[in-house]
């Protein structure tokens, strides 16, 4: 590669600074997520529990699916763009594997397309119409470019545009569908809303990252194909496989919910709806957590190659543990608003939904949790590592489905997911710690922690509170760099805010 050194023309920053990037994501995906929870709550009043229970089976191919066909080459962005930009190749190593993306989608499309019944069953286990087929298809290809931008978006650093790229998808897709569904449209309008919004969202990444670096993008250093394919490939295998198991991980359930209820394929159908309520709010968690991890990831990269494992294992340490607090009081807030929610909005249609909340909270806080762990073996290029752990998890959450769908319907199916769950955070953390990152104890007591939820609401603030008193005046649960830490990224904004405070501990 005749640019194989460090070009000292793109040895500028990028991007934004990580307590700044964090506290971006924050604050504007907040409102995002309100959105989302609105969108779905308004799902569940148009729509009957197996129409919700058709969304939400599409919803979870298109999650599957979607970096299954891209061949982890997206994901690899994130290790790789800094790579390339600094050695003036940006613009071939993105153009070189947006090829292949374009590629593998678009015959996996034709493939689709051209076999209605095979996808119809796979998905939906029943005959889909020709509308529907059409707009499966077309949804995937718009989740597929918006996965794109986003990744390179986001691997360059620009926190702020992949915020309102989310904040653009999020709300456009909650308008067109709420208003097709209010005028009478059946669910598979929410298909057609679906793919605008992606197509919304991914413009206001193209329009930033053309905006903020065309000038490295112009530039196109020499490099042979034969340079870029072995150092990409085994790293984009890797993450692709992790997505493989990842995804299949997250949908076996309700897959196995539909294939397996007793009852027949409405049954299923029904059961999946009411699963897919009943995780709204969690999903909350998992999405943060998903966006979290991404987050964390270029700037891991930049500690690793600058040789700080101190800092990487510090700020591994310190986002694990506020983020299982943060998650665990998010689902209190839940518990508590619950019953208004279920009983009263949804005059109770989904009483099963309610009954699952808690548990489905402490599931997805702890897959939350080995999500934004995992960032570390992707950083140390390790994933296989992840791969292994997903598969043991998989494993053990299809064992475990099987019988007890048989015996408890939905109630087995998030037992059984939860327990898995928590068997590949555990192993996440042990393979973490056996490459020289040590969490300690006192993290994974902090990931433990959402397991308070089992106690209903009114104990679960109380240890809350408790640890969040422990935290001030002891060092037990946070040292005092790490209040320091946390009150540098939170005061400039407070103060800004109009709250004049010095520090957030009593």
């Amino acid at each position: 590669m005749s640019t194989a050194v460090r070009s000292n023309n793109f040895t500028a920053a990028i991007g934004d600074s990580f307590a700044r990037g964090v506290m971006v994501m924050l604050v504007i995906n907040l409102g995002q997520r309100v959105v989302g929870l609105v969108r779905n709550f308004g799902f569940c009043q148009f729509l009957t529990d197996s129409e919700l229970g058709h969304w939400a089976l599409a919803n979870s191919f298109f999650m599957f699916s979607a970096p299954l066909v891209v061949l982890g080459l997206p994901g690899s962005f994130g290790k790789f763009v800094e790579y390339y930009r600094q050695r003036g190749c940006l613009r071939v190593y993105l153009v070189r594997t947006g090829t292949a993306i374009a590629i593998s989608s678009l015959v996996l499309a034709l493939a689709m397309y051209t076999s209605p019944n095979l996808l119809s069953w796979l998905v939906y286990r029943e005959d889909a119409t020709t509308r529907v087929v059409t707009w499966t298809v077309v949804a995937l290809l718009a989740q597929i470019g918006y996965n794109v931008v986003y990744e390179v978006t986001l691997s360059l650093r620009q926190v702020r545009a992949i915020s309102w790229m989310q904040f653009t998808n999020g709300v456009s897709f909650a308008v067109l569908s709420i208003i097709w569904l209010s005028l009478g449209a059946d669910w598979a309008s929410l298909l057609a809303s679906y793919a605008m919004a992606c197509v919304l969202g991914m413009s206001v990444g193209i329009w930033s990252v053309w905006t903020n670096c065309s000038h490295e993008l112009a530039h196109s250093g020499s490099m042979t194909h034969r340079e870029l394919w072995p150092r990409i490939l085994p790293f984009a295998a890797a993450l692709w496989l992790t997505n493989l198991l990842t995804n299949t991980f997250d949908i076996s359930d309700r897959y196995m919910l539909l294939h397996f209820s007793q009852g027949g394929v409405e049954v299923g159908q029904s059961l999946v709806g009411q699963y897919y309520c009943g995780r709204i709010m969690p999903n909350l968690v998992t999405s943060l957590a998903l966006m979290l991890s991404g987050l964390v990831l270029p700037y891991l990269s930049a500690d690793w190659e600058a040789g700080d494992h101190g800092n990487i294992r510090r700020r591994m340490m310190q986002v694990v543990s506020i983020a299982s607090l943060t998650f665990t009081g998010l689902g209190v807030a839940a518990l508590l608003v619950a019953p208004a929610l279920f009983e009263n909005y949804f005059a109770g249609r989904y009483a099963v939904a309610q009954s699952i909340l808690g548990l489905s909270f402490i599931q997805c806080i702890w897959q939350s949790t080995f999500l934004i762990a995992s960032a570390y073996l992707v950083c140390a290029e390790r994933a296989k590592l992840f791969c292994i752990n997903l598969a043991i998890g998989l494993m053990i959450n299809i064992a475990l489905n099987w019988p007890l769908i048989h015996y408890f319907g939905l109630y087995g199916t998030v037992s059984a997911t939860l327990i898995a769950n928590f068997v590949v955070m555990l192993l996440t953390f042990r393979t973490i710690h056996g490459l020289g990152c040590k969490l300690g104890a006192r993290t994974l007591i902090f990931a433990i922690f959402p397991a308070v939820l089992l106690c209903g609401p009114t104990l679960a603030a109380l240890a809350i509170g408790g640890v969040f008193f422990l935290a001030s005046r002891t060092d037990w649960v946070l040292t005092d760099q790490d209040r320091a830490d946390i009150d540098n990224l939170l005061l400039p904004k407070l103060n800004a805010a109009g709250i004049p405070i010095r520090s957030i501990w009593p």
